[in-house]
């Protein structure tokens, strides 16, 4: 692996661990990324889809586990309010 590859692989891995840590995730800028040394030639169409895939999942995770978080505080405010005399 030469080092344009090692940058591109290193750069786009970044991006999804971002995604997992995101507020807001979205697998934009990771599309861009991928996309974008697919057609430099630095990852084959292998590496593509996986990425592709890759972002897309933690992206489905990361806004599944936003939503519990969300519904979990909605409970306690209701609980909280429903105890409140």
């Amino acid at each position: 692996m030469n080092l344009q590859e090692q940058r591109a692989i290193t750069m786009i891995e970044g991006e999804l661990a971002r995604i997992e840590q995101s507020a807001l995730p979205s697998d934009e800028v990771l599309t861009g990324f991928v996309e974008a040394n697919y057609a430099h030639g630095f990852i084959d169409e292998a590496q593509q889809r996986e990425y592709q895939q890759r972002g897309s999942d933690a992206v489905f995770r990361r806004r599944k586990l936003l939503r519990a978080a969300q519904q979990d505080r909605q409970r306690r405010s209701l609980a909280q309010l429903q105890e409140a005399p």
